[in-house]
């Protein structure tokens, strides 16, 4: 089972100026490429039929799902503007899987893991492609010399508009991401959904023991996504005055 690698310039775009980001070929580990915007495609170096089985490591997850395209529908960009960031920023982030009708968000340069949100009502709203916990990127690491740890990959990009900041997906710190924060060696702030506050304490006390440094929290009844810039903005400053 062949795997998704990353993305690379195609070369039939480029030969018409096209494809200047150089993302539009996505590769696999078998060789194989397709291009998500003009539709060229490469073969894989080894075809499956001269193939009695192919070994692959367990530890490798598919991180998109099969279909996936860079060809998102209104209905997608009309959920994922909403949060206020534009469609500009959106752009090197986002694809659609056509067959489960989900807005996808990459994760990672090259690609480490996606989130698959769903458009149809009734669905499971999530949907995840990878290992999310193998991997952490700190958003804007070189805004500021705090760094603040949210629960979803949205607020992570908000809250990244103005400062540093790290995608828990979820409400578990995990030991990744204690490395990444021990590389850093900032101050920290939690930021997680206010349901979280009673096991606060708990969670600081581990950060403080095991960074050696000041960890603090803010408070809000809203997720860091549902604020704008200037929203998160004052009320960081505000927890930090």
């Amino acid at each position: 089972m062949s795997r998704f690698v990353g993305f690379e310039q195609c070369p039939d775009c480029a030969k018409k100026g096209k494809d200047r980001n150089g993302d539009n070929l996505g590769t696999y580990s078998d060789g194989g490429a397709h291009c998500f915007s003009c539709g060229y495609h490469r073969p894989p170096k080894f075809q499956l039929k001269f193939l009695t089985k192919e070994k692959v490591d367990d530890t490798e997850k598919a991180v998109l799902p099969r279909d996936f395209t860079r060809e998102v529908p209104a209905e997608g960009w009309k959920w994922l503007l909403q949060y206020g960031l534009p469609y500009s920023y959106w752009k090197p982030y986002t694809g659609y899987s056509p067959s489960q009708n989900r807005l996808i968000l990459t994760y990672g340069n090259p690609i480490r893991f996606s989130q698959g949100r769903a458009l149809t009502v009734g669905d499971r709203k999530w949907f995840n492609w990878g290992d999310r916990h193998n991997y952490v990127e700190t958003l804007g690491e070189q805004l500021s010399k705090e760094v603040v740890l949210v629960e979803d990959l949205i607020s992570a990009h908000k809250v990244a508009q103005v400062t540093s900041c790290i995608c828990l997906f979820g409400t578990n710190i995990q030991d990744t991401v204690v490395k990444e924060l021990q590389r850093l060696k900032r101050p920290v702030t939690l930021w997680l959904d206010d349901d979280q506050y009673v096991y606060l304490p708990k969670k600081i006390g581990r950060l403080q023991t095991l960074l050696n440094g000041p960890v603090r929290y803010v408070r809000t009844t809203k997720d860091p996504k549902e604020y704008n810039v200037e929203e998160i903005k004052g009320i960081l400053e505000t927890y930090n005055s």
